[in-house]
């Protein structure tokens, strides 16, 4: 039998979902870990995604939710560069860069940029 802290994290955030009676929710991430498997398998489940300085995006995954896609990330590195292909590729997806930002693995962009990425996801979310 399988206990509910073996579960994969998607099956846990669907079972969350369903017990707070939410059809749908707003969600932040940054690894590809922390929201392709949700993503992959309860696109539904998304008001919508908003990626903070991504260092790789499947865009397959993100297909079906192009239009609920917000991007942040800063104008220059590794981030910059996958946010700025994603929206080529996914031209319904919104990109909003971070001035003079350089977001490295170890990089805290929230606490970096409280205002700015607060600031872009309410608006995207309105």
């Amino acid at each position: 039998m399988t206990t509910k802290a073996e579960l994969p994290m998607e099956e846990r955030i669907f079972r969350l979902l369903q017990h707070l009676g939410l059809k749908q929710a707003h969600f932040a991430a940054c690894a590809p870990i922390d929201w392709e498997g949700i993503a992959t398998k309860y696109s539904y489940l998304f008001s919508s995604l908003t990626l903070v300085c991504p260092q790789a995006i499947s865009p397959n995954v993100l297909d079906a939710m192009a239009s609920r896609l917000l991007l942040v990330a800063g104008d220059q590195g590794r981030s910059a560069e996958v946010a700025k292909g994603a929206v080529t590729n996914l031209p319904e997806a919104k990109l909003v860069s971070l001035n003079d930002y350089l977001a490295v693995l170890w990089s805290d962009v929230i606490a970096d940029r409280t205002h700015e990425v607060g600031s872009a996801m309410t608006n995207f979310m309105k």
